[in-house]
């Protein structure tokens, strides 16, 4: 249910995992800045997973 990430492959320094049932909204001011990104393959497997825990 949880995709993982590995570390350094994000930008992230190490290996994270993708809480999709603690879904939340923030403010933009809130956010300081980026600490890495995701390639098409991981966005991918987020969006699959957040549609299968809300029965999309």
């Amino acid at each position: 249910m949880y995709p993982s990430l590995p570390a350094g492959r994000v930008g992230l320094p190490r290996q994270s995992i993708v809480l999709l049932d603690q879904i939340r909204s923030l403010d933009g001011e809130r956010v300081a800045g980026y600490l890495g990104s995701l390639d098409q393959r991981d966005l991918e497997r987020i969006r699959a997973g957040v549609r299968r825990l809300l029965q999309l």
